[in-house]
């Protein structure tokens, strides 16, 4: 869904919020969809059944994606 926006019309728009998000927070910037992140947890969930999953906090210490 995203690549469509980038190469549609509002590629302007989206790249200015980009610009916006770098110029308040500074670079570089990781901007999270979490609720693209669930799904794909959810994707690799079902495909893996039984097994247990884990997520690696020292490569990504954001308490959005790991709540203590």
């Amino acid at each position: 869904m995203q690549k469509e926006q980038m190469n549609g019309p509002n590629k302007r728009a989206v790249q200015r919020d980009w610009e916006a998000l770098v110029r308040t927070h500074g670079s570089p910037l990781l901007v999270l969809d979490c609720n693209a992140l669930r799904e794909q947890y959810r994707q690799l969930a079902a495909a893996l059944p039984g097994l247990g999953l884990y997520f690696a906090v020292k490569a990504l210490p954001n308490p959005t994606v790991s709540p203590p």
